[in-house]
């Protein structure tokens, strides 16, 4: 499987629903599992699982924005998405309560409708369901092991990555297989702006060879040592309470990118340079001044 991504929908006023360029090779999901040999394309559970301070599956309940508390003079703050999940199982750690609320630099500023995303962050709607590997919440951009990496989709009982691959489980071992065009995957809403990856129209495919999310669970369960020391409770954060966070300072790129890349640059590439040389090189952009 080809994936292209292009840069994360950040000027999402220019249209109410938002496209992110994605083209992907999806012809082997409905063959015999093609098991990959590469690094790459093995997930190890158990690196996810040791370095995680909590492990748990839960189901996304609420969804809400905050912005952090001013660090220098005319800085309006970072927006931050703070995701609350109900916890269904526990599968390493500790939580206070049945729910857990994890907070992600990213998200909608209220004081002038600014939107900031991140293209290796996970991208959380309500409803979805998920294993995740959390760690540093409330300290890290992303309090996920290696990112989206951290997160595990379940959908219809089964496990994909953040893009929608498949999880599949081979000789004790975890790979990842074919992708999907899951809507879960390719529709997501950052506030009142509903953003969308383009390419295969979203669809369900009639066969999978995704593991079931049970398999993953007792895989993690089997990867963890026997005798773990207690661990504190992993805080669960609390969007209106006032917080710090890192301030984002607007850089110019250093060289011309289509000269770096060897090719002539496309006519969106083009006009998000431009908004970026209007904007001061910041990279957050404003969703309503643009039309």
């Amino acid at each position: 499987m080809k994936l292209r991504t292009a840069i994360p929908c950040i000027n999402s006023s220019l249209r109410r629903t938002c496209r992110v360029a994605l083209f992907s090779t999806l012809g082997v999901a409905l063959g015999a599992p093609a098991y990959a040999n590469s690094d790459y394309d093995e997930l190890s559970l158990g690196k996810l699982a040791s370095n995680a301070e909590l492990v748990f599956r839960g189901v996304v309940e609420q969804i809400d924005y905050a912005t952090s508390e001013p660090r220098f003079p005319g800085d309006l703050g970072v927006p931050h998405t703070f995701v609350t999940f109900d916890v269904d199982e526990v599968l390493k750690g500790r939580v206070e309560g049945a729910t857990i609320t994890l907070r992600l630099e990213g998200g909608v500023r209220a004081a002038d409708g600014i939107i900031l995303s991140h293209s290796e962050a996970p991208r959380f709607d309500l409803g979805d369901e998920d294993i995740l590997f959390v760690r540093g919440n409330g300290e890290s951009v992303t309090p996920l092991v290696g990112s989206s990496r951290g997160r595990i989709r379940v959908i219809e009982g089964h496990a994909y990555t953040e893009e929608g691959r498949e999880i599949q489980i081979h000789q004790g071992r975890a790979f990842l297989g074919a992708a999907h065009a899951f809507p879960e995957v390719r529709n997501h809403r950052i506030g009142e702006i509903e953003t969308r990856i383009e390419g295969d129209k979203p669809s369900r495919l009639a066969q999978t060879h995704a593991a079931p999310v049970g398999q993953i669970q007792n895989m993690v369960v089997d990867l963890l040592p026997q005798a773990i020391a207690p661990m504190p409770s992993v805080p669960s954060l609390d969007a209106s309470r006032p917080f710090e966070a890192r301030a984002l300072a607007p850089i110019a790129p250093p060289i011309d990118m289509a000269r770096a890349e060897g090719g002539p640059m496309s006519a969106a590439d083009i006009a998000e340079r431009e908004a970026l040389i209007a904007n001061g090189y910041d990279p957050v952009l404003p969703a309503r001044d643009a039309r």
